[in-house]
């Protein structure tokens, strides 16, 4: 008995060996079964290469200010700073 989301809690490893001749029985009989009584229904999804467009705008401006911006805003800070500096140095 395997799972992959919970745990359970009350579990006994040793209770289900004990019924283990069952349990093989049990496999045995559903191996023998036929498949092609069972009903199965097609199911189609969609492209899973298809990326939605949601977002991407936001992501897109949040690069470009990442990456322009920033060294924009640094070099005008600098510039103005520069520019301050040499002003008041000539008074």
């Amino acid at each position: 008995v395997m799972t992959y989301s919970e745990r359970i809690p009350d579990f006994n490893f040793e209770d289900i060996i004990k019924k283990e001749s069952q349990l093989f029985q049990s496999i045995d009989q559903f191996s023998k079964q036929d498949l092609t009584d069972f009903k199965t229904e097609l199911l189609e999804f969609d492209d899973p290469f298809d990326i939605p467009n949601t977002g991407t705008a936001v992501v897109g401006t949040m690069f470009f200010l990442v990456i322009y911006g920033i060294p924009i805003l640094i070099g005008l800070i600098v510039f103005y700073l520069i520019y301050r500096l040499v002003k008041s140095r000539r008074k």
